[in-house]
């Protein structure tokens, strides 16, 4: 099959790169940075330089659609947080290629740090203790995360140890957010569990962890 990832930075991208390229499908990358890293693997076939998908959405789009008129890929493969986009505009893009999304409500539950610990609470699922960050009222131990609802790769957390930590850190944050979380550290070994499910049916996953 003829492949479009969404990008070609992440280490994710690498990921799908040297499982699907073995497997002989013909592999193409989105990418702002015509020097990305998958650009470098030898089963990708080309880069196309795009706008950036963050700061001009819009820009990003048109160039898939584009490419989606006139490449006849089989598949657009979201390596990223393109996969929301993606969802948002499902109707711009057209439904002549495969593309395995959820809806943009459930980008909405999961996306967010904050609305994602709320679900958590809500099914019952275990998590470190955390709260919104009331200034005036939050009693805060350390260490503790500081959390923006959105950020990529770190960028938007902050572990403090301290009340001067804690003053920069709130003023990073509060840039890019005027909502933040608080949350308490764990111990632990950290473990990824990525799935594909269809309408709730699970269809494939597997597993990856630090140790």
């Amino acid at each position: 099959m003829r492949v479009l990832l969404s990008e070609g930075s992440s280490l994710t991208a690498r990921e799908f790169v040297t499982t699907l390229g073995p497997h002989g499908h013909d592999l193409e990358v989105l990418d702002p940075d015509p020097f990305c890293l998958v650009r470098w693997s030898r089963w990708v076939r080309g880069v196309h330089q795009c706008p950036s998908a963050g700061r001009d959405p819009l820009g990003y789009l048109d160039m898939v659609r584009r490419l989606l008129d006139n490449e006849g890929y089989d598949v657009l493969l979201p390596t990223h947080e393109q996969a929301w986009l993606f969802s948002v505009a499902r109707e711009r893009l057209g439904r002549r290629v495969g593309l395995a999304v959820a809806e943009p409500s459930a980008f909405a539950c999961v996306e967010s740090k904050i609305e994602f610990a709320r679900l958590l609470d809500q099914v019952g699922l275990r998590q470190p203790a955390w709260r919104i960050v009331e200034e005036s009222t939050t009693v805060w131990t350390y260490p503790c995360y500081l959390k923006a609802p959105f950020s990529t790769a770190g960028r938007g957390v902050r572990l403090v140890h301290n009340d001067a930590e804690r003053a920069r850190a709130l003023a990073e944050l509060r840039r890019a957010s005027a909502e933040l979380m608080v949350q308490a550290p764990a111990d632990g070994i950290y473990c990824e569990v990525p799935a594909l499910f269809d309408h709730g049916k699970l269809l494939a996953a597997h597993t990856v962890n630090s140790a």
